[in-house]
């Protein structure tokens, strides 16, 4: 009998072991190890576009680059503003119209969130507002802040990141927060949650750290950098102020054997 029960227990402790095994792989394969939040990425990577000596090139990470007359990236695909007799009229990429049903919102402000569902966009004086909608019509909409001067989506929901001149806010499920000031450029993804910055230590900087920020945690990747630029599946572009051009793949980070005067896509705020 005493056998038995001990073999009973044996089985019990190699089904805990196993199950807490699952579990703790589950959790590798999802996080990825680090702050980086999940690794899987849908999206492909658009090339980094960059100017050296004058001329700009275009880049798609693999062979060299290549010499092009003009930067090819669009601003923001599929937002569009336009000035009616009804006001401001906003198109999505699927041809649906909405009138803004706000006065003097910038048309170069708008932004749509990934889910289509919510479209931000500030006022001439500032006024950052979040417009819902639904079956083909602005259903309600709300005021966030005021005094912005920047603001886009994050990631594949409805977070929001915006900026009061150099200091940047979070905002997500109706709740807003300051998280650093004196960025001086900012990428955000729209395929994870997580945002590049550059961060200076004081007013007046014009290079800084490149951070990486994920739902409030930081982490700092490189010192003495200019401005970074989104090229998605989790891949950032950015310059320093010597003229390299580098990479970020969440918390790693790569020098590339480039120089670089200008990013195409780098956003101030």
């Amino acid at each position: 009998m005493e056998e038995k029960s001990g073999k009973k227990l044996s089985y019990g402790k190699l089904f805990l072991l196993v199950a807490a095994v699952m579990v703790a792989l589950t959790l590798v394969v999802y996080f990825g190890g680090g702050m980086t939040g999940t690794t899987f990425f849908t999206g492909e990577i658009t090339p980094v576009e960059f100017c050296a000596d004058g001329q700009w090139y275009q880049w798609d990470l693999t062979q060299a680059p290549m010499a092009v007359d003009a930067p090819t990236k669009l601003p923001e695909d599929g937002v569009l503003g336009e000035e009616t007799g009804q006001g401001l009229i906003y198109t999505d990429p699927e041809g649906t119209a909405y009138v803004i049903p706000v006065e003097t919102i910038q048309p170069d402000s708008l932004r749509v969130s990934a889910s289509g569902k919510r479209l931000l966009g500030r006022t001439e004086e500032g006024t950052l507002y979040f417009f819902y909608l639904k079956d083909g019509a602005i259903e309600s909409y709300q005021e966030v802040d005021q005094s912005v001067t920047a603001a886009d989506f994050v990631g594949r929901g409805e977070d929001a990141a915006y900026f009061k001149q150099d200091t940047f806010f979070y905002t997500s499920g109706g709740i807003k927060g300051q998280e650093a000031e004196h960025v001086l450029s900012f990428a955000p993804a729209n395929d994870a949650n997580w945002i590049y910055l550059v961060q200076g230590a004081e007013e007046g900087d014009t290079v800084g750290e490149l951070v990486l920020f994920i739902s409030g945690q930081r982490a700092v990747l490189d010192q003495e950098v200019i401005e970074v630029s989104y090229l998605g599946s989790g891949t950032a572009a950015y310059r320093k102020a010597d003229g390299t051009l580098c990479l970020a793949r969440g918390e790693e980070t790569e020098q590339t054997a480039y120089q670089a005067t200008d990013i195409q896509g780098g956003k101030q705020p």
